[in-house]
């Protein structure tokens, strides 16, 4: 069965930043479902266990992305999914976070220059992300900064959905 195209896409007329504002973890497997309306937008989660929750992590300004890639290899193509993003003061308290992290598999809501959420590692689409790279780097120079650098990679079934702010609410 072919993919036949049902609609246009039309040209911004503004100005936009890149980059995210907020980013929240989750771990995947307490997220048991998500909710849609009929355009595809996450409008409702169902957390396993009450108590569960998704993780605010705050990162150094303009560190944060969110990017999504297409893999087509002629016999299967899905969406590789990456957050990136970095951590500044390191602790002895982050570092067992962020160790944690290293292990876990989750799911990330970001909330993108424009004020709007978006989901990645939905789990009615993927697997979840997992941290595929994670350095803590001291810097070299007084002036360097000293962060820890996190990249979240997963495959996924179709591009990132958006998030109402009242489902966002729910969770964190």
């Amino acid at each position: 069965m072919s993919c036949l195209l049902t609609a246009g896409v039309t040209k911004d007329c503004a100005h936009a930043f890149g980059g995210l504002k907020e980013v929240y973890i989750g771990n995947f497997t307490e997220l048991s479902t998500v909710a849609y309306d009929v355009d595809g937008q996450v409008t409702g989660f169902t957390m396993a266990a009450t108590g569960n929750t998704a993780y605010a992590f705050e990162f150094v300004k303009d560190t944060a992305q969110a990017l999504e890639e297409l893999v087509e290899n002629g016999a299967s193509s899905f969406i590789n999914q990456t957050i990136n993003l970095q951590l500044n003061g390191m602790t002895q308290a982050k570092k067992e976070v962020l160790d944690t992290l290293s292990l876990a598999t989750m799911f990330v809501i970001v909330k993108k220059t424009d004020d709007v959420y978006w989901i990645y590692g939905e789990p009615t689409q993927s697997a979840g992300l997992e941290a595929t790279a994670l350095t803590i780097d001291t810097g070299t120079a007084q002036g360097d900064t000293q962060a820890a650098s996190v990249t979240m990679v997963g495959a996924s079934l179709r591009y990132a959905s958006t998030v109402t702010d009242a489902a966002v609410a729910t969770i964190i």
